[in-house]
């Protein structure tokens, strides 16, 4: 096993950033303020996506919400390019198990993932 993650590692890039669950009320009252409040971390997070895009390398962004320290559950759910909805946590054993199954999953490759319980 750990000799395929190095592997993978080598193969294929993947970032982990933080997302915010979105609701209609997330959309339209919190995510304004929190991109203005941080919107010099939200330029320089646009300007790194843009960097990852435009890589000649197997990458895949993943952004989970909350982390969790309860224990792993086995399940959880992906969404491409955005937060998975009405989901605000996972745990960290669940994103732990799920990031090494997006190695090889040629569905998740050059995508921007959202995985939550």
């Amino acid at each position: 096993m750990q000799q395929r993650a190095h592997k993978a590692l080598y193969e294929r890039v993947q970032w982990l950033f933080g997302a915010l669950p979105f609701d209609r009320l997330h959309r339209a009252v919190v995510l304004p303020l929190v991109r203005h409040a941080f919107r010099d971390i939200y330029a320089d997070l646009a300007l790194m996506e843009e960097e990852i895009r435009n890589a000649a390398l197997r990458w895949t962004v993943v952004r989970p919400p909350q982390l969790t320290d309860r224990p792993g559950t086995g399940r959880w759910q992906l969404r491409e390019d955005t937060a998975v909805p009405g989901r605000l946590r996972i745990a960290r054993a669940d994103l732990a198990t799920a990031m090494p199954g997006m190695v090889d999953d040629p569905t998740t490759e050059r995508k921007i993932i959202g995985v939550a319980n």
